[in-house]
């Protein structure tokens, strides 16, 4: 009961193209960093106080390094 059917060369993908790119790639950038739901969460939350709940959500907004690592 192994896989069945033909093997792909090495680097060959299951749609047929091999150049590795997306079809619909959005540069991370561009996202939207503002959400209702996650506004009204925290607010109701009530981590931080009611004056500095904005600067709070900028911190939210912060972009963050892709990588990170885990020591233990």
């Amino acid at each position: 009961m192994g896989r069945s059917g033909k093997k792909r060369s090495f680097g060959a993908k299951k749609n047929g193209h091999t150049s590795g790119e997306r079809a619909s790639y959005r540069k991370f950038e561009e996202l939207r960093r503002d959400n209702d739901s996650f506004r009204k969460y925290y607010k109701a939350q009530k981590l931080v106080e009611e004056d500095e709940f904005p600067e709070f959500m900028e911190a939210m907004r912060t972009v963050l390094p892709t990588n990170f690592r885990i020591t233990g």
